[in-house]
């Protein structure tokens, strides 16, 4: 026999091919990126290292990786995006180690707007931590 119609075969075949044109659409989708930068001091404006800092699409979803501050109190993490324009809100939340007794922070920044043409915007956030 040269070839099989068992179920098994088709269905193996079909899913190439629906893997396949999912490649091509992955491919064909654009990636819009939100950088945001910045940096974490304390009350007196001195640099915090290894402060937390992460944002997200204000809980609706989208996230960015992780950072923790420098020496220099400098954070940076990425928002990414498959697809078309976006026009959303972002939380920004830097959260400090227990040990140096600050309160963390939230920064919301509204409307922001990526498409093609514009990405990667970025933002620069600023933070000053305030005492427990």
């Amino acid at each position: 026999m040269t070839h099989s119609t068992s179920p098994l075969r088709w269905a193996i075949l079909s899913l190439g091919v629906l893997s396949l044109a999912g490649c091509n659409d992955i491919i064909r989708t654009t990636a819009l990126e939100i950088l945001i930068s910045g940096q974490v001091t304390d009350g007196q404006a001195a640099p915090l290292e290894g402060v937390e800092v992460a944002a997200d699409q204000c809980g609706l979803g989208l996230s960015s990786d992780t950072d923790n501050t420098d020496a220099s109190g400098a954070y940076e993490v990425v928002i990414t995006h498959f697809g078309t324009a976006l026009t959303t809100c972002i939380r920004v939340v830097a959260t400090p180690p227990a040990a140096l007794n600050l309160r963390p922070d939230t920064v919301q920044v509204q409307p922001v707007s990526v498409d093609a043409s514009s990405s990667p915007v970025i933002l620069v956030v600023d933070f000053e931590l305030d005492p427990i």
